[in-house]
């Protein structure tokens, strides 16, 4: 009897531990809009620049000049309309955005920055660029997994985004003396997990202690021939 009471009570234990509370929530933010679909091609600077949808800076325009020496051209867009989750419920984050020409004869090369409120985050947007290249003249999709280390600034409730890349670009005729480049658009995901509580909820108690009820009722009864049986 006494070992069931402790099993009992050791699984009730545990049942504490790993009772969830709470559900799941996505948090998502979009900045502009998305005017071309992913891999369209020969859009054409002119038809880039022809946003119908009069969306903010910095997706209503082009950033750079291909013919410049030297040119780092660079952007910078914030989220600040998501609320603000707390850095130890946030599971996942991630950035997408639609990049318009960005191309460069060595996508490995040619992030200078990118960093999410201070942060570093070029790594990740370079391993993007080499996996699938940019388009000259054209836009391409990119959805960036943000590291564990964003998530304090994400919580922060306000993330600001900052973009520049170096080197040259390419041309029609061969590279040329820079990068050209445009936002399409841009979509801030946060996903938060289920935070555990110390106790069980109420009602999950109460059930816990109906079964644990029983369990010893049945023990008394299976007992109870086998003690008539000693006692004759």
């Amino acid at each position: 009897m006494r070992k069931t009471l402790i099993a009992a009570a050791g699984f009730i234990a545990a049942l504490a531990v790993v009772a969830p509370s709470g559900q799941a929530t996505v948090i998502t933010q979009m900045l502009g809009t998305a005017d071309f679909a992913d891999g369209a091609t020969a859009i054409g600077t002119g038809n880039f620049i022809a946003n119908p949808h009069a969306d903010p800076a910095p997706f209503n325009t082009l950033i750079g000049n291909k013919s410049l020496m030297n040119n780092n051209p660079s952007t910078s867009f914030t989220f600040s309309a998501y609320g603000t989750p707390t850095a130890s419920s946030i599971t996942s984050a991630t950035i997408e955005f639609g990049l318009y020409d960005g191309a460069s004869p060595d996508p490995s090369m040619e992030v200078q920055s990118f960093t999410l409120n201070g942060t570093d985050n070029a790594s990740v947007l370079t391993a993007a660029l080499v996996a699938s290249h940019p388009i000259e003249n054209g836009e391409r999709y990119y959805t960036l997994n943000l590291p564990s280390a964003d998530f304090t600034a994400l919580a922060t409730g306000s993330s600001t985004f900052f973009l520049e890349f170096t080197g040259p670009g390419e041309g029609l005729l061969g590279p040329s003396n820079s990068i050209l480049f445009g936002l399409d658009f841009a979509t801030l995901t946060i996903n938060t997990g289920q935070v555990p509580p110390a106790t069980p909820e109420p009602s999950t108690i109460l059930l816990l202690l109906t079964g644990l009820g029983g369990l010893v009722f049945a023990r008394w009864i299976w007992r109870q021939p086998h003690q008539l049986l000693v006692e004759t």
